[in-house]
């Protein structure tokens, strides 16, 4: 696939999930401060760089400003993230989607073109960041997926791993992992803001 061409991807939806409860930063993440903007706006922007269709999937209590952005609420209350894909999935109007959490600030092109490159023969790719770890809430699902979601939330199970097995899965690993943030505690937010200070310090000009 030209790589050149592939962004932004019209033929998919991005939906991301932004009805977590923060439980671990203690403070609602969606408002966390990445230099002039938000943490949520942050996402939103790196988001709109790769996909044309974007939907927000959020839990009923959530305080979202989504500008012309649609938003879809969870099917099942209180259920975590899978409930948020299904809702999510329901929404798209596309068979691919782009599932990806409010707390991860940066996405990377060559990666998502790679794990695309997957979505004709498997109906969930993701991405693995490290040996065995798996990373559920950066990667593509299809519409294909929702009745296998569906009998799992109804007998209980709210693991995303759990419709793995039942569905045609591929991981990918990601080649490098120094842009890759999960937002989860202050100790991430405080190394992500380490991050992009150096990353973005200009460079001296060597004498």
């Amino acid at each position: 696939m030209d790589k050149k061409n592939l962004f932004p991807i019209s033929a998919c939806t991005a939906i991301i999930l932004a009805g977590g409860k923060s439980s671990r930063m203690n403070t609602d993440k969606k408002h966390l401060k990445i230099n002039n903007s938000s943490l949520f706006d942050r996402v939103l922007s790196q988001t709109e760089k790769f996909f044309q269709n974007i939907i927000i999937s959020s839990s009923q209590n959530k305080e979202i400003r989504s500008g012309k952005l649609r938003i879809v609420y969870d099917v099942y209350s209180n259920r975590g993230p899978l409930s948020g894909i299904l809702s999510g999935l329901i929404g798209s109007a596309t068979e691919k989607n782009f599932i990806i959490a409010s707390d991860i600030p940066e996405l990377s092109a060559e990666l998502i073109s790679e794990m695309y490159n997957f979505t004709d023969d498997y109906e969930i790719v993701i991405a693995e960041s490290g040996a065995g770890k798996i990373e559920p809430l950066f990667g593509f699902y299809k519409k294909s997926t929702i009745p296998v979601i569906k009998e799992n939330l109804s007998m209980g199970k709210n693991k995303i791993l759990d419709i793995f097995e039942n569905s045609k899965t591929k991981i990918v690993s990601m080649k490098n992992t120094e842009w890759y943030f999960n937002l989860n505690t202050e100790e991430d937010y405080k190394k992500y803001l380490l991050y992009l200070n150096h990353r973005d310090k200009p460079k001296t000009a060597k004498s």
